[in-house]
């Protein structure tokens, strides 16, 4: 009786680490199946494969983060500002999830700042101060983990970009309303994406946005050699055909300025 008690027992242990074997393998088979459709600009693709998957593994921090990102890719594909919004929002959702899951990641904080910035470049007035706080606190968390990160710093660029730019009565709104926003400086803006560009010269965003950084300080070569090399790039992803476009558009609007 011993025995057949002690062969049950270790027939049910050898079943359950097979059984947890085969559950990783198909998580594995899953995700690197994600990756394959967000390669081939399949990014809705990616998205119902990854939350399919989310449904047997939830709480996955694989999943939720490259939910986040993929969200955000579909939210920069599409052109109805409604739809913008709710894929940026459900990104944001699911970066956060990620963060609660590991706090330790870089992912989650990154997307999120990705997430909530592509948000705040939508919305006006007070979700517009709150979100960019929000984006601050996010990019350089991400870069507390990971310095070298040309995302987060490009993010970072871009928030003090867009705080320098700000039009005056929402910086007064800000400041009367939530205490002002905190420090920023168009040096610090060109500061972070020249150095996105350095670490990662083959994004054509990069480019972007350091030539409109260039515009800002009125640095017109700088910023027509920026919004030339976004035309000489091949794109990685299918929105980067969009970010050529607007670099074009740019490149005409101020080819006389010296």
């Amino acid at each position: 009786m011993k025995k057949i008690s002690l062969f049950i027992g270790l027939f049910f242990v050898c079943f359950g680490l097979t059984s947890t074997a085969n559950t990783k393998q198909l998580l594995d088979e899953r995700i690197k199946t994600g990756e394959e459709l967000s390669q081939k600009w399949d990014y809705q693709g990616a998205v119902d494969v990854y939350e399919k998957t989310l449904v047997d593994n939830p709480g996955n921090f694989e999943l939720l983060w490259r939910l986040a990102h993929n969200y955000i890719k579909l939210g920069l594909m599409t052109k109805d500002i409604k739809q913008r919004t709710e894929f940026y929002e459900k990104a944001a959702i699911y970066a956060e999830k990620a963060i609660a899951v590991d706090d330790k990641r870089i992912e989650g904080y990154l997307w999120l700042a990705v997430a909530q910035g592509r948000l705040a470049l939508l919305k006006g007035g007070k979700e517009k101060v709150i979100l960019s706080k929000n984006v601050k606190a996010k990019a350089e968390k991400a870069l507390e983990i990971d310095p070298d990160n040309d995302i987060a710093l490009h993010v970072l660029g871009s928030w003090h970009l867009e705080a320098a730019t700000l039009p005056s009565i929402l910086k007064v709104f800000a400041k009367v309303i939530y205490g002002g926003l905190p420090p920023y400086s168009i040096e610090e803006a060109r500061m972070y994406l020249e150095k996105a560009v350095a670490i990662n010269p083959g994004l054509i965003e990069h480019h972007l946005e350091l030539g409109n950084c260039y515009k800002a300080l009125k640095k017109w070569e700088l910023a027509k050699k920026e919004w030339s090399k976004c035309l000489e790039l091949t794109p990685l992803d299918a929105y980067d055909k969009d970010f050529q476009e607007e670099a074009k558009t740019l490149l005409s609007e101020y080819k006389n300025r010296k």
